[in-house]
């Protein structure tokens, strides 16, 4: 039997908003771990435009020169849904939290893949723009990595604002 953590996860991967929402509502906490001992906004495995599982866009071959971080087998929040983000931070869910793994976070995930919208909601809500993966990088090392001009922007500015 799924748990409510697991239930939530789930929805958060397939980016259905609603059902986040009714999940969350109905009293599903959002930092509580699934299965796979992450929360529903931490992203372990690659989820992007619809799509869950697998290495979707190669980031793995191309950023890690094919080594990259362990593959993990868990459901994660669709970082191309800003909406999932807001729900899950509005009912609390830590937008710091660490992959144990690979020292990643929300931002690093939503930098690399692009999705301004996700990280200005994952900022706002208090995400560190300042803190390096496992092999020192920052969220807008991966922007810049992956040709993200306007999610760079962002980051640079942003971080420029605290100094």
């Amino acid at each position: 039997m799924e748990t409510s953590a697991d239930l939530l996860a789930a929805a958060a991967a397939r980016g259905r908003a609603d059902e986040v929402r009714a999940l969350l509502e109905a009293g599903a906490l959002a930092n509580a771990p699934n299965r796979y001992g992450r929360s529903a906004i931490q992203v372990g495995q690659q989820v992007c435009r619809g799509k869950v599982g697998g290495w979707v866009g190669g980031w793995m071959a191309r950023g890690f020169g094919g080594r990259g971080p362990p593959v993990s087998r868990n459901q994660v929040m669709m970082m191309g849904s800003a909406r999932v983000a807001e729900l899950l931070l509005l009912h609390g869910a830590d937008p710091n939290c660490a992959d144990p793994a690979t020292l990643t976070r929300p931002v690093h995930d939503a930098a690399r893949e692009g999705f301004l919208d996700t990280l200005v909601a994952l900022h706002r809500a208090g995400a560190r723009l300042d803190v390096r993966d496992a092999w020192g990088r920052l969220p807008v090392d991966l922007a810049e990595e992956r040709g993200h001009r306007d999610v760079a922007r962002y980051l640079r500015a942003a971080t420029e604002r605290r100094l």
